[in-house]
C-alpha cells in the first residue's frame, strides 16, 4: 500500500523542516518542501501529491491563497492552510476555494493529524 504523499509549501526553513518531521512521524510521505508559489505549482504538477500543507505568506510573487486557487483549479488537490493568523481572518479570503482546513503555524501533532484526516474525509465526500 502506498503512503499518502504531502507537499509542504513554507518559506521558513525551520518551520518547514519541523513540519516535515511531524508528517513523517504521523506515517505520511513528504514529497518535498517548496518556498515559493511558483515552485509549489510546478511540484504539484510533477508529483500530484495527495495533499498540500500551504503557508499563506510565501517568497515570490504569489501568496499561498493564490497558489491554492491555482492548485484547486488545475489539479483538484486538497490544501490545508498553515497560518499565523486566526482562521477567521483567513476564511474571508479563502472561502471561494473550499479549503480543507487551517492549522496554526505552531503545529500541534494532534491538530495536524486531525486536519489531514478531515481533509481526506472531505475529499472523499466530494468525489
Amino acid at each position: 500500500m502506498t503512503k499518502v504523499s504531502i507537499l509542504i509549501v513554507e518559506d521558513e526553513v525551520i518551520i518547514a523542516q519541523s513540519n516535515q518531521q511531524l508528517i513523517i512521524n504521523l506515517g505520511y510521505n513528504v514529497i518535498g518542501i517548496e518556498s515559493t508559489g511558483e515552485g509549489a505549482i510546478r511540484k504539484v504538477g510533477e508529483n500530484k501529491p495527495d495533499l498540500v500543507l500551504m503557508d499563506i505568506k510565501l517568497k515570490g510573487s504569489l501568496n499561498g491563497i493564490q497558489v491554492a486557487k491555482e492548485i484547486k483549479q488545475l489539479y483538484d488537490i486538497p490544501v490545508i492552510f498553515l497560518t499565523a493568523y486566526s482562521p477567521e481572518e483567513v476564511f474571508e479570503h479563502v472561502s471561494d476555494i473550499q479549503s480543507f482546513g487551517f492549522v496554526s503555524k505552531l503545529i500541534d501533532v494532534h491538530e495536524l493529524s486531525s486536519a489531514i484526516e478531515i481533509a481526506f474525509s472531505k475529499k472523499q465526500i466530494e468525489i
